[in-house]
């Protein structure tokens, strides 16, 4: 593959009717005109490794993980490097989300890449990126992602928040949203840690309702890598003595006898690397400390 050019858009375009702000590349992509994404063996594997977060993308499918489902059915890679170069702006606390790609008329394997920025030079710089990115991905490399997050993250974050700001909304309303559209995880690397986002939404994380809110949203929003696992819904009570329990019903085409145990213990240990609170598999509730107010339990019907 190869990059034809990178150009910069400013104002009325031919691409969108409401974004004035664009990238556009147009993209060579030789041998792999004839190899999308289905037909290069573990790229959907890798790219859902290296950048899990693209679970959010809808793509036309119109849910959450419509993208790897485009990227596991099969899709070109002019199309992943939009998404690519997209994640890899919002990961560095950007507002970006719109994007385009199309094939050149009557140039076979040419197709124009064209996506929303904030900042010209960190947009310029996220298509060379993602370039650079998915042709790791393909070769079996790894990408250094933070490092090019922290290449195109604003210079601090107050610039970061100041763009937030330019938006209609407060910047609390604005990153709520995010968290409802994103995902706790991603919405914290935006906007600096945790704890910065715990500051700016004036969270009480030793607060147990608050606890049981960021926990229900880490479980929606976390992809297991397992295409056979379905999260229907999640169920909270209360104990005796003032416990919060989640359990996390859903279906699973599996015959693994202890998936749900399997299921608790890993997504525990995913919190417990990401909260400062602590979340307990519920039947290993002898082993918690008084600090432990989020118990987690599942239930998983199998499918024939």
């Amino acid at each position: 593959m190869k990059i034809k050019s990178i150009k910069v858009i400013d104002g009325k375009n031919k691409w969108s009717e409401s974004k004035d702000k664009l990238i556009h590349m147009v993209l060579d992509l030789g041998v792999y005109e004839n190899k999308p994404s289905n037909k290069i063996e573990g790229f959907y594997e890798r790219i859902k490794e290296h950048l899990p977060s693209l679970q959010s993308h809808r793509c036309s499918e119109g849910k959450p993980g419509g993208f790897f489902k485009r990227i596991k059915e099969g899709t070109w890679m002019g199309h992943i490097i939009e998404h690519v170069a997209l994640e890899l702006q919002t990961l560095a606390g950007m507002d970006t989300g719109w994007g385009r790609t199309r094939g050149v008329k009557g140039q076979k394997g040419m197709y124009n890449v064209v996506f929303n920025y904030e900042d010209k030079d960190k947009g310029k710089l996220a298509a060379r990126e993602a370039f650079n990115v998915v042709n790791d991905i393909i070769d079996n490399k790894n990408p250094q992602i933070d490092s090019i997050v922290k290449k195109l993250k604003p210079k601090n974050l107050q610039e970061s928040i100041r763009r937030i700001l330019l938006e209609e909304t407060s910047l609390q309303s604005r990153v709520n949203e995010l968290i409802n559209s994103r995902g706790i995880v991603v919405t914290s690397t935006m906007v600096g840690g945790l704890d910065t986002l715990s500051k700016i939404l004036n969270l009480d994380l030793n607060d147990v309702d608050t606890q049981e809110k960021l926990v229900k949203n880490f479980i929606n929003f976390y992809d297991l890598k397992e295409e056979s696992i379905i999260i229907d819904s999640l169920e909270v009570r209360t104990t005796v003595n003032g416990e919060k329990v989640i359990k996390v019903n859903g279906t699973v085409n599996d015959d693994w006898e202890d998936f749900s145990s399997w299921y608790v213990l890993h997504i525990c240990g995913k919190m417990e690397r990401f909260f400062p609170f602590k979340t307990q598999p519920y039947d290993h509730s002898v082993f918690s400390t008084r600090n432990t107010k989020i118990f987690i339990e599942s239930e998983f019907l199998y499918e024939e």
